[in-house]
């Protein structure tokens, strides 16, 4: 009798490994879902428009703010030369005292993909007649930045 109640014990006594393939598949199930909506979400992600740069750019410009316009470009401009920053700003700079302030600055996008666009400006500076000057923009680490400019306008 002995034996048979360990038996009739051992029946009732509930075996964890009979659900761990339930346990295991629901988990899975969750992972698959939580990484899903990840991908999802990081392919949905948009790149914001590139506007609010080109006005910071005229921005910058109409109040000769050259340390704001220098924080515009891209790592790369800003690691050319030895002091890069200060010679920047001396180059707005010197084109201001040949050119004159700039008085309007106005632009037009083209937008080539979520990554890169063309800024096409109209500038006047002084008493000179308006000119255009383009602007090649690259949406890096968040932000659109400048990565080629017409110096002799910008």
């Amino acid at each position: 009798m002995d034996e048979d109640s360990n038996i009739a014990r051992a029946r009732l006594r509930p075996n964890p490994r009979r659900y761990l393939p339930l346990v295991l598949g629901a988990v899975t199930g969750l992972v698959l879902c939580v990484g899903g909506l990840l991908v999802l979400t990081a392919l949905n992600r948009q790149t914001p428009s590139p506007a609010g740069t080109a006005t910071d750019i005229c921005s910058d410009l109409q109040s000769a703010d050259y340390s704001s316009l220098y924080a515009l470009l891209t790592p790369s401009l800003q690691q050319q030369g030895a002091n890069a920053q200060v010679e920047f700003s001396a180059s707005q700079q010197q084109l201001q005292i040949v050119s004159g302030k700039v008085i309007s600055c106005s632009y037009h996008l083209a937008q080539s993909d979520t990554t890169h666009a063309m800024a096409t400006f109209t500038i006047a500076r002084g008493s000179q007649a308006a000119r255009t000057a383009q602007v090649a923009l690259v949406y890096q680490n968040g932000k659109w930045r400048i990565q080629e400019y017409d110096s002799s306008l910008v």
